[in-house]
């Protein structure tokens, strides 16, 4: 999948890539600035080349950005003029080894970790601040460079992971957790800390070479729509953005049955920095 993207010398000039909060929008700073994608067409939306950027931060759909300048510029632009507070009600054993990527569900529910091993990823629910679900990515270790729910309301249905092997990893939480609920009983215990204790395979669907390995990735879920291909099938589609780190943005799509038959397949893709700006300044 990967083979239309190479490492080459253009991979070092992605310095940062992040998606706005509902995934519409992304951003992509270089080297020599920055640019704003349409996560829904791939269009190029506005591009400035002031510089090395480390961080670009998109608020939702609107003109308000954070951009935090890399290299020799080293400066920092509060572009929106407010305070940001986080407090921290409860702690949670995540891993042993250091955390190196974590996700919120987006009502808040549920919280993904990953740490610096990467053989397993864990989804908390976040009000008893205890260990809950555990997925086996694989039993080598590789780093996870980014994580994603679904979009939901209650249980996210999917949570997908990139890593540096390049492959794209997809968990399928909906049937596993409802399989694994039951009443009156603490959710951080029903999975000791093991591996025969983790979920079985059969919740993990792989998308091999996505990436070239080691470049790093961003991930996210733009939206699930439940699907019916036949009289009796039915299942889900996930729509999947996936910015790289040399210099591409593409667009695949999860399909997975109730029967839990998957299939993937790659909608589209964009080189984030051969594309041209139609804004005239």
């Amino acid at each position: 999948m990967a083979s239309s993207s190479a490492v080459s010398p253009s991979a070092s000039l992605v310095l940062c890539a992040s998606f706005n909060q509902d995934n519409s929008w992304f951003s992509v700073g270089t080297k020599d600035g920055f640019k704003l994608f349409d996560a829904r067409t791939g269009r190029l939306c506005f591009e400035r080349a002031v510089g090395a950027f480390s961080i670009v931060e998109m608020l939702f759909s609107t003109n308000l950005l954070a951009i935090v300048g890399a290299g020799e510029q080293g400066s920092v632009h509060f572009l929106l003029d407010r305070k940001v507070a986080i407090w921290l009600f409860q702690q949670i054993d995540a891993h042993k080894s250091p955390l190196v990527a974590m996700i919120f569900s987006s009502s808040g529910t549920y919280l993904a970790t990953a740490s610096q091993q990467g053989t397993i990823i864990r989804v908390h629910l976040v009000s008893q601040a205890t260990e809950s679900y555990s997925f086996r990515r694989g039993t080598y270790p590789s780093t996870i460079y980014s994580l994603s729910f679904g979009p939901c309301a209650d249980v996210p249905e999917v949570l997908v992971a990139t890593s540096s092997s390049g492959s794209l990893h997809a968990f399928l939480l909906g049937p596993a957790i409802k399989q694994r609920r039951k009443p009156y009983r603490v959710i951080g215990s029903l999975i000791p800390d093991t591996l025969s204790d983790a979920f079985d395979h059969a919740y993990h669907h792989i998308l091999h070479n996505v990436v070239p390995a080691c470049v790093k990735s961003h991930v996210r879920i733009y939206s699930i729509d439940n699907i019916s291909s036949a009289p009796g099938v039915s299942g889900f589609r996930a729509s999947i953005f996936i910015i790289t780190h040399n210099g591409y943005f593409r667009e695949y799509s999860l399909n997975v049955t109730k029967s839990n038959e998957c299939s993937w397949s790659l909608e589209r893709e964009v080189n984030v920095l051969d594309t041209i700006s139609n804004d005239p300044n």
